[in-house]
């Protein structure tokens, strides 16, 4: 009996090592298996036709491709099952205890939206001092500098200008004229005129407009002068075509893109479709949403190495100017370089774990393939076809680990209900016409009314994810999840480590930021990147491809973005009427009209 039972216990273990995921490695030489099996994967898994309501090709193909999409798409719908069911928990709480009691008859009454609501959801509440800033210029134009800097950029001094603020005015608001901004490089744009050419939902109302910012030539604070996805299915699947499962750049290409195939059929069944959320709730249907986000990425987010974070923000001005002033303070990207930095880090550190000098990376011809595969046969747009050292591989890898992390959690993440999408200064859609005379003393009327704020809240919190904080499913713990981390060597554990306690400490200085009695933070703003970041769903974005543009959401964000949203022409409030704590005058230009003078 106690050999029967030994026997048992030994046949166990033979078998838990057998199924135990083998360790990472480089290829050999003459690893003729390993080929063979990449062989097979390639012709399993092709690039074929998009045939979810996104519409862009490629799209994975073939036995191995279609089961692809459908096992990432079944693991989404499993995580996402309980933030739905929470969220659809808050919205009826807020329906039944609010309906009938709060009416929206003014500004103020926009917040008592989330006063005891959302709990489930949002655990923590909103961000500390959004809502107490809700009427600060400061706020609203640090919001371009934090959660959502991607349309932002500085205007060149040699620039035409076409939304233009009389002499007059401009001098009141800033100390000098438009112009003279412009010369001393003070001046910035954001630029959302585009969204003219869409197709409005019926009922539903928007502004397509421009908006200038300035530096303070006083205060040196960034405030506004006048208001008028990325290509990782890609990367995923040229690299399922290039390597083989034993790979360590493979398997962390995976770590980045869990679930990498969810998100489009995702966006099909819900965000996008007939009758979806994007209908539901912004001034235009699904097919516009798509059409915009193609036209986004055609105009700027298609080229790879481009658009590495340095180098975009450097284009754009916003570091490194040589014809302006430097920003006095930078919340993204200042928060986004420790979070890149530590994954850089990681990276650096990896990549160094398994190749231990550039001549390895040359005899690598799995790693040469994917190169080659994303570049000229995927057609990812200035993606290097070729490589020769560590250090072009960590910038790809580290380029990757950003958009899918970093960009995505401030765009389409925790960020929405604790930022970009606050009612009243975010709603998703305008519900009456934009005014064609000045002098409106109130905005309730072009707001949402209860059901459709309630509906709004709803969508955002169910992006927020509170679920995942100390999980291997957040930035903080991402690549300790127990499958990789067996798998990794133990300099490359090492590295995980320092990795998570770089961020855990990151975590607790952002905790310890507090208001002041003006409630700003110590960065002169209300806080923009908070914990929560952290915590976020690190691969949870609506991407698409090169061809096409990073999904809807970014089309969300584009009108969000612009705050209150009210673009109309020829229409000048004083701040006062609406109840602002500044009586700094505000220019609302249509980016249509014919004459661009405010």
């Amino acid at each position: 009996m106690r050999l029967n039972i030994a026997l048992l216990f030994n046949v166990a273990g033979a078998i838990a090592t057998t199924n135990r995921p083998r360790p990472f490695s480089l290829p050999s030489s003459n690893a003729s298996g390993r080929a063979a099996a990449i062989e097979k994967t390639r012709q399993g898994f092709q690039y074929g036709t998009d045939d979810t309501l996104i519409g862009v090709n490629p799209w994975p193909s073939g036995p191995l491709g279609k089961k692809a999409v459908k096992a990432h798409y079944s693991a989404f719908e499993t995580s996402e099952a309980p933030v739905y069911k929470h969220v659809e928990e808050d919205a009826a709480h807020a329906q039944a205890s609010l309906n009938g009691t709060l009416h929206l008859d003014s500004f103020e009454d926009y917040l008592k939206l989330y006063d005891g609501q959302w709990q489930n959801s949002v655990p923590d509440g909103l961000a500390e001092g959004v809502l107490r800033n809700a009427k600060s210029d400061l706020s609203f134009s640090m919001e371009r500098l934090s959660v959502h800097p991607e349309s932002l950029r500085r205007v060149r001094p040699d620039e035409r200008v076409s939304l233009r603020v009389e002499d007059k005015l401009a001098r009141k608001i800033t100390t000098k004229t438009q112009r003279s901004l412009q010369k001393e490089g003070r001046l910035f744009i954001v630029d959302h005129s585009s969204l003219a050419n869409l197709t409005l939902t019926k009922g539903r109302y928007a502004g397509a407009c421009e908006a200038l910012f300035f530096i303070h030539p006083t205060t040196g604070e960034f405030l506004p002068l006048a208001i008028p996805h990325i290509s990782s299915d890609l990367i995923y699947m040229s690299a399922t075509r290039s390597f083989s499962d034993m790979h360590p750049v493979w398997g962390l290409v995976r770590r980045l893109g869990v679930n990498s195939f969810a998100y489009r059929v995702g966006a099909s069944t819900s965000l996008v479709n007939p009758g979806g959320d994007i209908e539901k709730n912004f001034a235009w249907n699904g097919d516009q949403a798509i059409k915009y986000s193609k036209q986004v990425w055609h105009s700027e987010c298609a080229p790879w190495q481009a658009n590495y974070l340095e180098t975009k923000l450097k284009r754009r001005g916003l570091i490194n100017c040589d014809y302006g002033p430097e920003l006095e303070s930078f919340p993204y990207y200042e928060d986004a370089s420790v979070i890149l930095d530590a994954l850089r880090t990681f990276i650096t550190a990896y990549i160094d774990a398994y190749y231990p000098s550039d001549d390895a990376i040359v005899a690598d011809n799995e790693l040469l393939a994917w190169f080659n595969e994303a570049a000229n046969v995927a057609s990812i747009v200035d993606f290097p076809d070729s490589i020769t050292t560590k250090s072009e591989l960590v910038a790809v890898l580290s380029h990757h680990a950003y958009l899918i992390s970093i960009l995505h959690g401030s765009l389409n993440s925790n960020s929405l209900v604790h930022y970009s999408a606050v009612l009243p200064m975010h709603p998703l859609s305008l519900y009456q016409p934009l005014p064609k005379d000045k002098g409106t003393s109130s905005l309730v009327s072009f707001l949402p009314d209860l059901e459709a704020s309630i509906q709004q809240i709803a969508l955002v919190t169910a992006f927020n994810q509170a679920q995942l904080a100390g999980t291997t499913d957040s930035l903080l713990f991402l690549f300790d999840e127990p499958e990789f981390h067996s798998r990794i060597n133990k300099e490359a554990r090492a590295a995980a480590k320092v990795y998570s306690a770089t961020l855990s400490k990151f975590s607790e200085d952002v905790k310890a930021r507090k208001l002041d009695g003006n409630s700003y933070s110590q960065i002169r703003h209300p806080e923009s990147l908070p914990p929560r970041i952290l915590s976020s769903r690190t691969r949870r974005c609506y991407v698409t491809t090169p061809s096409s543009a990073p999904s809807a959401y970014p089309f969300m964000l584009s009108f969000a973005s612009i705050n209150l949203g009210l673009p109309v022409r020829k229409h000048i409030m004083l701040k006062e009427q609406l109840g602002f704590r500044t009586t700094r005058l505000l220019c609302y230009c249509h980016a249509i009209q014919e004459k661009r003078t405010c």
